[in-house]
């Protein structure tokens, strides 16, 4: 690529080029984080009048909606990966940690949700094993999630300051040459 540096950022940031991976897991973070709210707040009994079984409800359909989201991010994530990471960089094996976190996350979801759907007309509220199914679902999103940012912060993984080739010695001004 030729050009100045502010035409490389230019071009880096063109939708084409930006990576799908992260606006689908933010869904799915946020669809998992409703869902232990939910699951919390329905064992703590807050309302009245069926409040506690809605909660559990919503706290289902979160997780239903949020592992949808999941799978859509693995397959994004499995081919960014293979476009933005050098094998055998620390990149690499980051993404491949980060990858094996998310996949657990994912099936412990998916046993939490069959378990839900047989519950799901006697329950009055979150039963005890969903709850801890929902929490170890979260530690596992907050520990996959904290190393999936560290690839893009730390290690620079699908940015343009860790993709763009250096520019000439004349070109590396940040202002663009008369």
């Amino acid at each position: 690529m030729t050009g100045t540096v502010k035409e490389q950022s230019i071009s880096r940031t063109h939708p084409a080029w930006s990576p799908i991976h992260p606006p689908i897991a933010h869904v799915a973070v946020g669809a998992y984080t409703t869902a232990t709210v939910c699951d919390i707040l329905s064992v703590a009994g807050t309302g009245g009048d069926g409040t506690a079984h809605d909660l559990f409800r919503a706290g289902t359909f979160s997780l239903m909606i949020a592992t949808g989201a999941l799978f859509l991010a693995v397959i994004a994530g499995f081919y960014e990966r293979s476009r933005m990471t050098a094998p055998g960089s620390a990149a690499r094996a980051g993404s491949n940690i980060h990858a094996a976190i998310m996949s657990v996350l994912g099936a412990v979801a998916i046993v939490d949700i069959v378990i839900r759907r047989h519950a799901a007309d006697d329950a009055v509220h979150t039963p005890t094993r969903n709850l801890i199914l929902t929490l170890v679902l979260f530690v596992l999103l907050f520990v996959g999630g904290r190393l999936g940012g560290r690839l893009v912060y730390k290690l620079g993984v699908a940015t343009a300051v860790a993709t763009a080739p250096a520019p000439p010695a004349e070109e590396s001004r940040l202002t663009p040459n008369p």
